[in-house]
């Protein structure tokens, strides 16, 4: 009966599903006809995934939850026609500037794009329902990546983990559908490094690099020893060759860690000084500025940016490869 249950409750979940009330070139009678549109490719995804046999995965009962929470009220949708025309923010997960009324929003174009992409919009909903469990799971830690870069990326990668997961278990294998350049470049990369080479591609962040760094301000190490060992990581990247190598992709992953060293090394200095946080830590962190207070770190900071600056035509690279990949096609 669980798997019966968890099919019904599609057919009511659109109930508070409205379009959003803002200024837009579409009709308002074109705008009321993306609800149904959007509820049948629900119904199309939970009758996709409550057909495999192993109904107990990680990813049924993200699902599953979620159209829990939907049925009960917690979790809204909505058609938002001022988001993006394109896969990148065509969806979202949001909430309101206290950290509550959680909704899923989803572009018109998405909803268009279903009858040729239908495995695309699959993946994408899956994506942000994984964020909506995310936010139940841990609410006051979700909301975190509203202010910081490091906890948002890593919420991201893991979305796009179960979005991996999805399109292996449940699209690669299944002739109805034709796998996106998109899909095929995020699950190869799940299987060939568990997703590092998309992280490059999509973020410009090294994977590794981030969650070591994330790993060590966690650890019961003394402030003293995360500084030093975030200060050895970062001038090793620092006297890097980077004039070795002269094929593009190369030199674009040679730039990559010290972009995400130059994008993140203020936010891992915020977290070794906040964690485990006090309620001292907290107050004096509220108006924390890192040249005043703590220079040192500053100074490394600007000669990380100084040579980011040298380098940075090569992360111009991420075009190309977003072109070919991170599409619709």
């Amino acid at each position: 009966m669980k798997k019966l249950s968890f099919l019904l409750l599609v057919f009511v979940l659109l109930v508070g599903c409205s379009t959003a009330s803002k200024n837009v070139d579409q009709s308002k009678s074109d705008l009321d006809l993306y609800p149904k549109r959007f509820e049948a490719i629900l119904t199309q995804l939970v009758i996709l995934v409550n057909g495999r046999k192993n109904s107990d995965d990680n990813l049924h009962v993200v699902l599953l939850n979620n159209m829990n929470r939907i049925n009960a009220g917690f979790l809204k949708l909505s058609i938002d026609p001022t988001l993006p025309s394109s896969i990148e923010g065509g969806a979202i997960f949001a909430f309101d500037s206290a950290g509550s009324h959680p909704g899923i929003y989803i572009s018109p174009y998405l909803v268009d794009l279903y009858e040729k992409r239908p495995s695309l919009v699959y993946s994408i909903l899956i994506h942000e329902f994984q964020h909506a469990d995310s936010y139940f799971t841990n609410k006051d830690l979700f909301i975190l990546t509203r202010d910081n870069p490091v906890e948002k990326y890593l919420y991201e990668m893991d979305a796009y983990h179960l979005e991996a997961l999805f399109i292996k278990n449940y699209l690669a294998h299944d002739k109805r559908f034709i796998l996106s350049e998109f899909e095929k470049f995020l699950s190869s990369s799940h299987s060939k490094d568990n997703l590092a080479s998309f992280s490059q591609a999509a973020y410009k962040f090294d994977m590794r690099l981030v969650y070591y760094l994330h790993g060590l301000v966690r650890s019961p190490k003394n402030k003293l020893l995360k500084y030093k060992e975030l200060n050895e990581t970062t001038d090793s990247i620092l006297t890097q060759d980077f004039e070795k190598y002269e094929e593009d992709w190369v030199q674009y992953n040679q730039v990559v860690p010290l972009f995400t060293i130059g994008m993140l090394y203020a936010q891992f200095v915020r977290d070794i000084e906040t964690y485990p946080a006090t309620d001292e830590d907290i107050s004096r962190m509220a108006n924390f500025d890192l040249k005043k207070d703590n220079p040192q770190s500053y100074a490394k900071l600007e000669i990380i940016e100084k040579k980011l600056i040298k380098y940075q035509d090569r992360l111009n690279y991420a075009n190309i490869i977003k072109k070919k990949y991170l599409n619709a096609e």
